[in-house]
């Protein structure tokens, strides 16, 4: 084999790992964003276990139910961002506003980062994309 083939193969190689990992990494801060989203939309905690009702004052003060879905006026969720740099995708907020209402509603009920039953299907969005990049 000439050094030439060998060196356009490391550089094939090297490319095609760089694809497949951010092409993971995409699926998979993805899948994350859709799990919170889900989880948030049932009233559900960190803990996979429902966050405690609002209170009836509260609730009827501003028309909605008791369910804590952490959707008031809608701005901090639809603030949740995937922010991309070469080799890492963190999941954030596009705005302080955002960030700081995230942080006080954490501090108060657990409700960001990876459940247990997150981690259950992001292991299972993890295999499917590598079966896919396989083909």
């Amino acid at each position: 084999m000439s050094d030439t083939f060998s060196v356009q193969l490391q550089q094939i190689l090297k490319r095609k790992a760089k694809e497949a990992g951010e092409s993971l990494l995409d699926a998979m801060s993805s899948a994350q964003v859709l799990n919170l989203n889900q989880r948030l939309n049932q009233g559900i905690g960190i803990d996979d276990k429902p966050m405690p009702p609002l209170s009836p004052a509260y609730s009827k003060s501003k028309g909605k139910s008791r369910l804590r879905s952490l959707l008031d006026t809608g701005h901090m969720r639809r603030s949740i961002r995937i922010i991309k740099k070469p080799n890492l995708h963190t999941i954030g907020f596009g705005d302080s506003f955002a960030k700081d209402k995230a942080t006080w509603n954490n501090k108060k009920y657990r409700w960001w980062g990876i459940s247990k039953r997150d981690q259950q299907r992001l292991n299972q969005v993890l295999l499917e994309t590598l079966r896919g990049q396989q083909r």
